[in-house]
């Protein structure tokens, strides 16, 4: 509402003065330590926990990494704000499913049946010139990855090594641990050699 000559601006003068006997001053009553317990029972009703699905799409949300995202969930936890069914650490072992297929030899991660990992990762048939092998390396590290030549799936890491040096040893033996002769996939490289 505008100011106007009906409607004066209000001006300051001074504070009213209270006494002891107004609402302000008057003595808290006690609570009882029954009644705090009943209010905090009734609290604890009323909040919504988060569930997995929840607290998964808050972690993801906020980017946290596993360890921080767990201490989350753990303060949450000590709080009663998670659900009861709701894991802490519910993705520590989410590489058990696909460590069958992988093993290592002469310092050379790698997978042994390529077949049995992709029909573990969800790719349905496996036709080998669908596929092309492509082989990078660096002074001290050599990757290997399976990329699909439709692009209809992401990259798929074969092997790997931290201490492999580049040379045509390392790379025959690579293709032997791959059982290259058996795919006959096209190789793409990135060689220095």
């Amino acid at each position: 509402m505008a100011h106007c000559k009906e409607v004066p601006i209000p001006v300051f003068s001074s504070l009213p003065q209270l006494d002891s006997s107004d609402e302000l001053f008057t003595e808290t009553e006690e609570i009882d330590s029954d009644d705090i317990a009943d209010i905090t029972a009734e609290w604890k009703s009323q909040v919504k926990r988060f569930t997995q699905g929840q607290l998964n799409d808050l972690v993801r949300d906020l980017a946290l990494s596993k360890e921080v995202s767990e201490v989350l969930a753990s303060r949450l936890r000590e709080h009663g704000i998670l659900d009861s069914k709701t894991k802490i650490t519910f993705d520590r072992h989410r590489d058990e499913m696909l460590s069958d297929y992988v093993v290592k030899e002469d310092h050379f991660v790698f997978c042994k049946n390529i077949r049995g990992l992709l029909t573990a990762i969800g790719v349905p048939q496996y036709k080998p010139a669908e596929w092309r092998l492509f082989i990078d390396s660096f002074k001290q590290s050599l990757k290997c990855d399976l990329l699909h030549n439709a692009v209809t799936y992401a990259g798929v890491p074969i092997g790997h090594s931290v201490t492999l040096k580049e040379s045509y040893s390392t790379v025959e033996m690579v293709l032997q641990k791959l059982c290259y002769n058996e795919h006959k996939w096209l190789i793409c490289v990135d060689l220095k050699m």
